[in-house]
């Protein structure tokens, strides 16, 4: 059975979103590209998870762009055929970082 991640909007941003504010994270603002790229997965995947933080917690109408529609009728289809399994965000970022570590 296929996992499928589930994402609710985030009632506070998680302790890690305080890259940008931690004296002893790059400054990410500062960074090149090609700095960028050289940083450890487990860096970037802090990067990302402060700056989905802070589109997830815009008051900004965002649309999804029209190539998700296809995928996500299948995974509907699939998870409401039994095929696929709900995973916790919270789980899923869990087990995510897990492989990153």
């Amino acid at each position: 059975m296929k996992r499928s991640l589930t994402h609710r909007k985030p009632r506070f941003a998680p302790p890690f979103c305080e890259l940008a504010k931690a004296p002893t994270s790059p400054n990410v603002f500062n960074m090149s590209l090609t700095e960028l790229r050289l940083l450890p997965a487990s860096e970037k995947l802090k990067i990302i998870e402060t700056l989905w933080a802070d589109i997830a917690g815009a008051d900004e109408d965002l649309k999804s762009p029209g190539w998700h529609e296809q995928p996500l009728r299948e995974t509907e289809a699939a998870y409401l055929a039994g095929r696929e399994e709900v995973l916790d965000w919270q789980d899923a970022k869990k087990e995510l970082q897990a492989r990153f570590e």
